[in-house]
């Protein structure tokens, strides 16, 4: 008997146990999910504002130049990591939970080796499109155009830093990199150069502010990941390229067929037809 009531006891310890992780768990995954929420909707509400200054401060073919670039930035951007950027977010949610650092330290090395091949080829991409279309496309757009070639590694690089953020269980400070930080740099940039720049703003000024906006966004980025991964020391990294590579290929083909059908009417319409109809 006494046997008995021990099994049931700690049967019921256990139960208590669970029900306590679960609660835990849900309470966790409601508090991400509300923060998650909330950042969402301001980068929307300050993606907005952003569009509606830009309006006003550039006539139509210096806005329109502006965002035929910001698309073949974000084209390339998305497609330079080659789906690291959405395996991060799986694998090192399954890693952290093992508490696998190694697994994890390797999977960012992996990542920023073949990110940064990416981003060569995409690169190349935008030069070769830009020479062999130059006497084509509208005078407006070739000034900015050729700051893609800046914008499309500091792009990748902060789509990586998202992905890991995701991954590491910080879907707020994630979100925070690629909306709304950017969104609030950006935003005091015009406003300075507004202020401050005797001639009219310009669309390769708007886009100068984009790239310091992004590389500011990149830095706090870097800063929460690294705070994050502090929790698993500094572990020696384990490399499992070519699963990884295997697993993040397809990833990047859903990215980019996914991009291509929502930009791909801007980056034809401001090739044929110039940067005021774009």
């Amino acid at each position: 008997m006494t046997g008995l009531r021990q099994d049931a006891r700690s049967a019921s310890e256990h139960s208590s146990a669970d029900a306590g992780r679960t609660r835990a768990a849900l309470a966790a995954l409601s508090s991400g999910t509300g923060g998650a929420w909330a950042v969402s909707l301001a980068g929307i509400a300050l993606a907005f504002g952003t569009q509606l200054l830009l309006a006003r401060l550039l006539e139509p073919a210096a806005f329109g130049a502006l965002f035929y670039t910001f698309a073949w930035a974000e084209v390339l951007g998305m497609m330079a990591p080659l789906g690291f950027d959405k395996l991060l977010i799986r694998e090192l949610a399954r890693q952290r939970h093992e508490s696998r650092w190694t697994l994890a330290h390797g999977l960012l090395r992996c990542a920023a080796r073949w990110t940064s091949l990416g981003v060569i080829v995409a690169v190349a991409v935008a030069v070769a499109f830009g020479l062999s279309l130059r006497a084509r496309l509208d005078p407006a757009l070739l000034p900015v155009f050729w700051m893609t070639v800046l914008l499309v590694p500091v792009r990748a690089l902060v789509n990586l830093r998202h992905g890991a953020l995701l991954g590491l269980s910080r879907p707020v400070a994630g979100l925070m990199a690629t909306s709304v930080s950017f969104s609030i740099a950006f935003l005091v940039l015009l406003g300075l150069g507004r202020l401050l720049a005797p001639a009219p703003f310009s669309a390769f000024g708007a886009a100068c502010a984009a790239l310091c906006a992004w590389l500011a966004s990149f830095g706090l980025a870097e800063l929460e990941m690294r705070r994050s991964l502090a929790a698993g020391g500094q572990a020696p990294p384990e490399l499992r390229e070519r699963e990884w590579l295997r697993e993040a290929l397809p990833m990047m083909l859903i990215v980019a067929m996914a991009l291509l059908t929502l930009k791909t009417d801007l980056l034809l319409l401001g090739a044929l037809r110039g940067a005021e109809e774009a």
